[in-house]
């Protein structure tokens, strides 16, 4: 999956924000995608924690599901204000589908 996440973080250990995905690899979950807003928890340093509610798109036509993100990461700053995160991260699919995703999370702060 290729995605976009925006978040803003509102208290020195709290953020919050939006997460747009979508499938860009042949899947056998038949994924097309997901929405979701998430809430992080940056409990020392630079790990980062969250949760989240959201959609996850399938086959068109197929019927929308509710999805529960749990995950975590790591958060590696760069010059210019860039970071590179890896992530792990645990979705639970209405319908009883568990969907275990290991990202690498590309940001720019500003």
């Amino acid at each position: 999956m290729v995605g976009v996440e925006y978040i803003v973080q509102f208290a020195p250990r709290w953020g919050a924000g939006i997460a747009i995905e979508s499938e860009v690899f042949d899947s056998n979950q038949n994924r097309l995608g997901i929405v979701a807003a998430p809430v992080s928890f940056f409990p020392f340093g630079r790990v980062r924690t969250f949760a989240a509610l959201g959609i996850e798109f399938r086959e068109r036509g197929a019927p929308k599901h509710a999805l529960l993100r749990f995950g975590a990461g790591y958060d590696i700053t760069l010059p210019g204000h860039i970071s590179i995160s890896p992530e792990a991260q645990a979705d639970w699919v209405s319908g009883g589908t568990f969907v275990y995703v290991f990202a690498l999370a590309l940001g720019y702060g500003f």
